[in-house]
């Protein structure tokens, strides 16, 4: 997200911003790894069973049982194993299903299907006779386990660890949402969360947002809504109710702080309600599934780098800057200074004069221009485009052209000042792109 700050990148942001904003469920797409090798230190415990490095060793009945954190769908289950003098019969259980398959004497390897979802559960492993077993390993659904994308940009442990944690630290501006960092409110970026009596409150609009969820907040009638695909909330006045396919319906209530013309809620309480899990460490919130989130704060190398990532905009003082407005009225010229009043005709000039801290506002109209801001903003004083909210701001990259002619026949002619090359120009005429003569 740093990186968004500058020059290269900053182009994209300002298409980005001037989007509509609209809250609702998004499917999140995981990448990495194809396998997952079973975390030996997250065993919880044995009987007749023993660790010995990351083997297991069984006697006759042993049983072992560890916290298992998923990182995606399996629907494999790769037992590898040794010192099998005979056929041994091992049941498979976690929290939802329970599986049984035979290892066989002679071989050292068995494939179970299974159908597990991802986030925290629990596997035990049970066998009626000795048998040492040297690999637990899950296989993602859907995936090719003997070819790697080459294409494909790995993650590290940090960045996969954090794929699906939502982050919240007191006094910062920002939340880490499933990999990204973004702004709690574009249109006040010094916002920062809320501590009331102990309880961190963030607007209810951002974090059914990062939860993944849709949501509908009606300030003038005290109405807050919140809905997923199994489970939904809705609050008149902090009132109301919250239900579930698994639970059912069942009353609910929420303290609600209205302020700044938003509606502020309790960070755990809600998240909690929606059954995620909530950590904290040293004013940060991490929300997550139950040992996503405890690993977050529990890994000291893994929380240092988050700590990183936020330390940049958490401002020692607040950073105000000048306001650009651009604009396609009669008035508006590249020389003006810039007000409401008097403002730019191009969204470059804007560019070109905004620094670290600078707002530019950009009003209806059609921009036929392309921007490469000239300065960079920083994490604690960012240079933010957006749209004033009077009406339609497009950035098209085409220009308009007349003087058309005939030609013969059906074809037409014109002349044009710019030229991309050979192959690389195109015409569009009420939206539709058009074949060039031949």
């Amino acid at each position: 997200m740093k990186g968004m700050f500058l020059k290269k990148l900053l182009t994209l942001f300002l298409a980005l911003v001037l989007l509509s904003s609209i809250t609702g469920v998004y499917a999140i797409m995981s990448p990495g790894p194809a396998e997952y090798e079973l975390d030996r230190s997250y065993l919880l415990n044995v009987s007749d069973a023993t660790l010995s490095g990351e083997k297991i060793v069984f006697s006759v009945g042993g049983v072992a049982k560890f916290d298992l954190l998923l990182p995606f769908d399996a629907d494999k289950l790769e037992l590898t194993y040794e010192a099998v003098s005979s056929d041994t019969e091992t049941t498979i259980i976690t929290e939802e299903n329970i599986y049984q398959t035979i290892l066989t004497a002679g071989e050292t390897k068995k494939t179970v299907a299974i159908t597990e979802l991802v986030g925290s559960n629990t596997i035990t492993l049970r066998t009626n006779k000795a048998v040492t077993i040297t690999g637990v390993k899950f296989l993602k659904v859907n995936e090719n386990y003997n070819q790697t994308n080459s294409g494909e940009v790995p993650l590290t442990d940090y960045e996969y660890a954090l794929l699906s944690s939502v982050v919240f630290k007191d006094n910062a501006p920002i939340v880490k949402a499933r990999g990204a960092i973004q702004r709690l409110d574009y249109d006040s970026i010094g916002l920062t969360p809320m501590n009331v009596d102990g309880r961190l409150y963030v607007p209810f609009s951002k974090l059914a947002e990062t939860l993944g969820y849709y949501s509908e907040d009606y300030i003038d009638k005290a109405y807050l809504y919140m809905a997923g695909e199994t489970e939904s909330m809705a609050l008149v006045a902090g009132k109301g109710y919250i239900e579930s396919d698994k639970d059912g319906r069942s009353d609910f209530s929420l303290y609600v702080i209205y302020k700044d013309s938003r509606a502020w809620v309790p960070v755990r309480k809600l998240a909690e309600a929606f059954g995620f899990t909530v950590c904290y460490r040293d004013g940060y919130v991490v929300i997550d599934d139950r040992l996503a989130a405890k690993k977050v704060v529990e890994k000291e190398d893994f929380f240092t780098e988050l700590k990183s990532e936020f330390t940049p905009y958490i401002a020692a003082e607040k950073v105000t800057g000048k306001t650009y407005h651009v604009a396609k009225t009669n008035n508006a010229k590249d020389t003006n200074t810039g007000t409401e009043n008097a403002p730019l005709l191009t969204i470059q000039e804007a560019a070109n004069r905004a620094v670290a801290g600078d707002t530019v506002i950009i009003h209806k109209g059609i921009y036929r221009e392309t921007v490469t801001p000239q300065n960079n903003g920083t994490a604690q004083a960012p240079i933010v485009f957006k749209a004033a909210g009077d009406g339609d701001v497009v950035i098209s990259a085409l220009e308009k052209i007349g003087g058309f002619s005939s030609y013969q026949g059906d074809i037409v002619k014109t002349t044009v000042t710019e030229d991309l090359g050979f192959g690389r120009n195109q015409l569009f005429y009420k939206g539709e792109a058009l074949n060039a003569g031949r």
